[in-house]
C-alpha cells in the first residue's frame, strides 16, 4: 500500500494557496477602485497561506503557534471572506465584535483542547462545525440576499461555500461513528489525506468562483455605465460633442448642443468645428487644441462661440481625450454662460455703486473723528494747565462724539456682514417688553436733553421668535432717528400689536417729516439720502438700509409713512415662528 506523506500534502496546499493569494491580490489591485471588500478577501487568503504555512512548521516550532494560532488564522481567514463578500454586494455590516468575539470563541476551544484536555478529534469538530457555520453565512449571503443586480454574478461562489458546508458535515459524521484516535496530526489516517486533498481542492475552485464573480460583476457595471453615458450624453442639459482626432470631424452631438448652435444634426455631422466656424476666434481654437494635446483634459476655459445665425455667446468648454472601439476621440462639453456673464457685468456696476455709498460713509466718520481730536486736544491742554471747570463738560462732548463714531462704524461693519452673508442669524424666543425698555435706556439723556415725551405701547408678556442683536439694532436704529429729528418738547410713541399672524412695530415722532421726494431715496445703497437733525445732529442713512436687511431676515417688512413739519411714522413686521 502507498505511504503518502501528509506533511507533503499540506505543503502542496500551501503552495496553490500562495498561487490564490497572489491571483487575488492582483485582483484587487484591478478591481479596488470599483468594488468594496475586495481588500477583505485579499486578507482572507493571506491569512489561510499564514496559517497553512504554521500547519506544515508543526513539530519543528511549539504547539501553540503551529496548532491553535494556525487554525486560528485560518478560521479568521473565512471570517474574512465573509466580511469582503457583505461589503462587496452592499449589505449592511454587522458589529465588529461579533466577528471578534467568534474568532476569540474558537481560539479558545482549540487552545483547550490543545492544552487542557488534548484531542484531535475535539479540535476537528471544532474547526468544522466553525467552518461550516461561516460558509452557511457566506452561501446564504450569496443565494438569497445578494440584491438581485448581483446576484447573477454571486451565486455560482455560492453554491461552492454550499460545497464547503457538505464536505465539513461530511466530516463531523466520519469522526461521530469511527473510532479514530490519532494523537499526532502528520500521523493522521487516509481520511485526514483526504480532507486535505479536498480542501485544497475547493479553495482551488473557490478562486476561481471569486474570479467569476468580480468579472461578471465588472462587465455588469461596464454595461450600466454605457446605458448611463448614452443617458447622459442625449440627455444632458449643455451641449456635448464627440469629434475625431485623426479628422477633426464631429460624429456625434446631443440635442442640447443642436439648441445651443442652432444647427440640425444632419448640418453638423460629418462636419468639423472649423468648418462650421463655431469658434468666434481661430487663434483660441488652436490655443485650445494645443493645451489639449499637452495635458490630455481640459476643464472649464472660457471661449466666445459663434452660432449658426452668427449671434455670439460665452461659454465654459470642457475636453479629455478617450478611446472609443480603439479610437482616439475628444469628448467636449460646452456650459452657455452668456446670462451669467451678463449678470456679472450688473453686480460689477453694483459694486461700484456700493463702492461709491462706501466713500460718502468715509467721508461721514471724519466728522466725530474731528472733533474726537479737537475736543482730546482741549482737554489735555486743561489738564496741563491745571483748568478743571469745563473738563466734565468736554468729556461729556468727546463722549458723544465717540459714540456717533461708534454707532457709525459698528452700522457700518453689520451692514457688510450681511452683504458677505458672515451675519450669523440665530433666532430666538424674546420678551417684547425687555427688549424695548432695554434699548430705551440707551437713549434716557438724550430724551431728558431735549425734553423729548416718549410712550411705550407694548402688550404684556409679548413674545417674538427673533435674533436679538438684530432686532436691537434695528429699534435703536430707529429711536436715534425719530430722537434726532423731532424737537423739543417733542413725542416719540412706540407701539407693537399682534396682527394676522405677525407682530407689528411702530415708531411715531412728532419731528420735521421726509418729503415724498426723499422717502423714495430711503432704504437704498444707490441714493445718499442724510440732513441735519434738528440740533444738527450728522447721519448717513445707513441704520435705515442696515434695518431693512435684519427686518427681511426674519421674513418681515419695513414701510415709511411722513409728512413734512407733522412727523414720520415707520412700521415694521417679524412673522410668528
Amino acid at each position: 500500500m502507498i505511504n503518502i506523506d501528509l506533511r507533503t500534502i499540506v505543503f502542496s496546499y500551501l503552495l496553490t494557496s500562495i498561487v490564490s493569494f497572489v491571483v487575488m491580490i492582483l485582483l484587487w489591485y484591478q478591481s479596488r477602485k470599483r468594488f468594496k471588500g475586495t481588500h477583505y478577501l485579499v486578507l482572507g487568503f493571506g491569512a489561510q497561506v499564514s496559517g497553512l504555512f504554521l500547519i506544515f512548521l508543526r513539530n519543528h516550532i511549539n504547539d501553540f503557534v503551529s496548532i491553535d494560532v494556525s487554525n486560528t488564522l485560518i478560521f479568521a481567514g473565512s471570517i474574512f471572506h465573509l466580511i469582503g463578500l457583505e461589503q462587496f454586494v452592499g449589505k449592511k455590516r454587522r458589529s465588529r465584535f461579533f466577528y471578534f468575539a467568534f474568532i476569540v470563541i474558537f481560539f479558545l476551544i482549540h487552545t483547550y483542547f490543545t492544552f487542557i484536555s488534548p484531542s484531535i478529534i475535539a479540535r476537528h469538530y471544532n474547526s468544522s462545525i466553525a467552518y461550516a457555520f461561516i460558509s452557511s453565512m457566506i452561501a446564504w449571503l450569496l443565494i438569497f440576499e445578494a440584491p438581485a443586480s448581483f446576484r447573477r454574478s454571486t451565486v455560482h461562489l455560492g453554491i461552492v461555500y454550499v460545497l464547503l458546508i457538505v464536505f465539513n458535515l461530511v466530516r463531523i459524521v466520519f469522526y461521530l461513528i469511527s473510532n479514530t484516535r490519532d494523537t499526532e496530526y502528520f500521523s493522521s489516517g487516509i481520511f485526514e489525506t483526504f480532507v486535505i486533498i479536498s480542501y485544497q481542492v475547493l479553495y482551488m475552485y473557490l478562486t476561481y468562483a471569486l474570479i467569476l464573480m468580480v468579472n461578471k460583476q465588472l462587465m455588469e457595471i461596464i454595461k450600466l455605465e454605457e446605458e448611463k453615458f448614452s443617458k447622459a450624453f442625449y440627455l444632458a442639459p449643455y451641449a456635448v460633442l464627440l469629434t475625431r482626432i485623426s479628422d477633426g470631424n464631429i460624429f456625434e452631438v446631443n440635442k442640447s448642443f443642436c439648441d445651443m448652435a442652432g444647427y440640425s444634426k444632419d448640418e453638423i455631422a460629418g462636419q468639423t468645428t472649423l468648418k462650421l466656424k463655431i469658434w468666434a476666434n481661430e487663434s483660441d481654437r488652436e490655443a485650445f487644441v494645443e493645451l489639449l494635446t499637452q495635458k490630455k483634459e481640459v476643464k472649464n476655459m472660457e471661449f466666445t462661440f459663434r452660432k449658426k445665425n452668427g449671434d455670439l455667446l460665452t461659454g465654459l468648454i470642457s475636453s479629455i481625450i478617450i478611446s472609443i472601439h480603439n479610437e482616439t476621440i475628444i469628448l467636449s462639453t460646452i456650459i452657455d454662460i452668456t446670462d451669467r456673464k451678463n449678470m456679472e457685468l450688473k453686480l460689477t456696476e453694483m459694486n461700484a455703486t456700493k463702492d461709491k455709498f462706501f466713500s460718502i460713509i468715509a467721508h461721514d466718520l471724519k466728522s466725530p473723528f474731528n472733533s474726537l481730536l479737537g475736543l482730546s486736544e482741549i482737554l489735555e491742554e486743561r489738564i496741563a494747565e491745571k483748568e478743571y471747570e469745563d473738563s466734565g463738560k468736554v468729556s461729556k462732548l468727546i463722549h458723544q462724539s465717540a459714540q456717533k463714531a461708534m454707532d457709525l462704524v459698528v452700522n457700518l461693519l453689520e451692514w457688510s456682514r450681511t452683504q458677505t452673508g458672515k451675519i450669523e442669524f440665530n433666532p430666538e424666543y424674546l420678551q417684547v417688553n425687555d427688549l424695548i425698555h432695554e434699548c430705551y435706556q440707551l437713549f434716557d439723556e438724550l430724551f431728558k436733553k431735549k425734553s423729548i415725551q416718549s410712550e411705550l405701547q407694548v402688550p404684556r408678556n409679548s413674545i417674538i421668535f427673533a435674533d436679538k442683536a438684530m432686532i436691537s439694532s434695528v429699534i435703536r436704529n430707529l429711536i436715534s432717528n425719530a430722537l434726532k429729528f423731532t424737537p423739543k418738547g417733542g413725542k416719540i410713541t412706540m407701539e407693537s400689536i399682534l396682527n394676522d399672524g405677525e407682530w407689528v412695530f411702530q415708531i411715531t415722532d412728532s419731528g420735521i417729516g421726509i418729503s415724498p421726494e426723499n422717502q423714495k431715496k430711503l432704504f437704498r445703497t444707490d441714493e445718499s439720502y442724510s440732513t441735519k437733525g434738528t440740533e444738527n445732529e450728522s447721519g448717513t442713512g445707513l441704520g435705515l438700509i442696515l434695518s431693512k436687511e435684519f427686518i427681511e431676515k426674519h421674513g418681515g417688512t419695513i414701510m415709511v409713512e411722513s409728512k413734512v413739519g407733522k412727523g414720520t411714522t415707520i412700521r415694521f413686521s417679524i412673522p410668528l415662528r
